[in-house]
C-alpha cells in the first residue's frame, strides 16, 4: 500500500511543490512504520521546511500530519491488512 495513497484523502491535490510532497510522506513513514512520537515527527517534518523558505506550507503539512497522527491506529491496521498492497 503506497503512502501516497494514505495521504489522498488529507488532502484536495498532492503539493506540487516536490520538497512538501516528499516531507509528507517521509513524515508518514515515520509516523506509520517507524513509531516515532508524533509531536516530534510533526515538529520536524515542519522544521525542515523552514531552511527551504516553504513558509506557506507548514499550515498545511502541521494539519495533514497531525490528522493522520490522530487516526494512525485505524491507518496502521488497513496497512496491515490482508488485502492492501505494500
Amino acid at each position: 500500500y503506497m503512502l501516497a495513497e494514505v495521504l489522498k484523502p488529507y488532502l484536495n491535490s498532492p503539493p506540487k511543490d516536490l520538497e512538501v510532497w516528499f516531507t509528507l510522506l517521509l513524515a508518514a513513514y515515520e509516523l506509520l512504520y517507524q513509531g516515532h512520537a508524533d509531536y516530534a515527527v510533526v515538529n520536524s517534518a515542519v522544521s525542515l521546511l523552514e531552511p527551504l523558505k516553504k513558509h506557506s506550507a507548514r499550515g498545511l503539512v502541521n494539519a495533514v500530519l497531525r490528522k493522520i497522527a490522530r487516526e494512525k491506529k485505524q491507518l496502521v491496521e488497513l496497512l496491515h491488512s490482508d488485502n492492501m498492497l505494500y
